[in-house]
């Protein structure tokens, strides 16, 4: 039938609402119509739809946790850059050379291919993770106190892609409109539409 007619969107939905989880789960062929029709929809900035097909695919298979969506990829090699992803594949051999006097990980260059991280567009340095848990155990308990402070976490421009840590990104925007990274003229702090609720709160 898809092939005759091209119709992913009835073959994703018949799939997901009829299927058997362990089928959803295994069968390559219905996780290629799930992903094309998933790529659709956000082709067409249709995330709500997105969302439901997403929904509905985690009720029939309850035990599947959801890939991380957004995460700091190298320039490189394109692979998570970030400690705390990596340290659920890493031996407690590798986690200890990693770790730092302070048995933190953070990794100024990718754990995948050794290249350096983005530098921060304020002060140039080279990104770390420091946003991870103690490098001694791979999962964190949910109340852990141990997560360092937001300020040295990194964050970006979802318009340009361009960003450094937060510290660093907050004060530049106190005293400028444009992005910090010399001949690119985003308005970063515009497109927030956080920083835009809490302006007009203000005035208000």
């Amino acid at each position: 039938y898809l092939d005759r007619c091209g119709d992913v969107q009835s073959a994703c939905l018949v799939a997901v609402c009829t299927f058997p989880s362990q089928l959803l789960d295994t069968d390559t062929q219905v996780q290629e119509w799930v992903t094309s029709y998933r790529s659709l929809l956000n082709s067409w900035h249709m995330w709500n739809h997105r969302a439901r097909v997403d929904i509905a695919l985690s009720t029939r298979s309850p035990g599947a946790k959801p890939v991380q969506q957004v995460f700091v990829s190298c320039n490189f090699c394109g692979k998570s850059v970030s400690a705390y992803m990596q340290a659920s594949s890493l031996s407690r051999g590798q986690l200890a050379r990693l770790g730092t006097t302070s048995n933190r990980l953070k990794m100024t260059s990718c754990p995948n291919c050794r290249k350096p991280q983005p530098r921060c567009a304020v002060c140039l340095v080279n990104m770390g993770t420091p946003a991870c848990y103690d490098g001694t155990t791979s999962r964190a308990p949910a109340n852990s106190p141990h997560l360092s402070p937001f300020s040295s976490w990194y964050t970006w421009c979802q318009t340009c892609r361009h960003g450094g840590h937060a510290s660093h990104i907050t004060q530049w925007f106190r005293e400028h409109s444009e992005c910090p990274v010399t001949a690119c003229s985003c308005r970063c702090l515009s497109l927030d539409t956080s920083s835009k609720m809490s302006s007009l709160a203000s005035v208000a």
